[in-house]
């Protein structure tokens, strides 16, 4: 990808970063995904009630 002379923010990727910070970046990245908001995701609160058993 170097002999194409992409600039970090073209490719949008944290591996192969000019400073050397590959996992802090990747770590940065995940927290800031909205995927990531919660702890647990909401929808396995209600699966966790569903499943439970009845006994």
């Amino acid at each position: 990808v170097d002999a194409f002379d992409f600039h970090d923010n073209e490719l949008n990727s944290c591996l192969g970063r000019y400073d050397g910070q590959v996992y802090e970046a990747l770590m940065e990245r995940a927290r800031l995904n909205p995927t990531n908001r919660h702890k647990v995701h909401p929808v396995w609160k209600s699966i966790k009630q569903e499943t439970k058993s009845k006994l």
